[in-house]
């Protein structure tokens, strides 16, 4: 039987970091910035159903660091 193939797949993420005067840093990121899914097979090589759960979703964070 032929090969199951999947296209390659890439996601772009963001980080924006900010140092501040009292020895802290706030973050602020976003995971999967264009909010991309990636390519899906539902049968794997040898006919069996093939599940890929969860898919990725965009994501955010926030950050806050300090230093003493």
């Amino acid at each position: 039987g032929g090969a199951n193939r999947i296209a390659a797949h890439g996601t772009a993420d963001l980080t924006l970091r900010w140092s501040t005067p009292w020895n802290g840093r706030i973050a602020l990121g976003i995971l999967n910035l264009f909010d991309r899914d990636p390519p899906v097979s539902y049968a794997s090589g040898n006919g069996n159903l093939l599940v890929i759960d969860p898919l990725p979703d965009r994501a955010w964070s926030i950050v806050y660091d300090q230093a003493f």
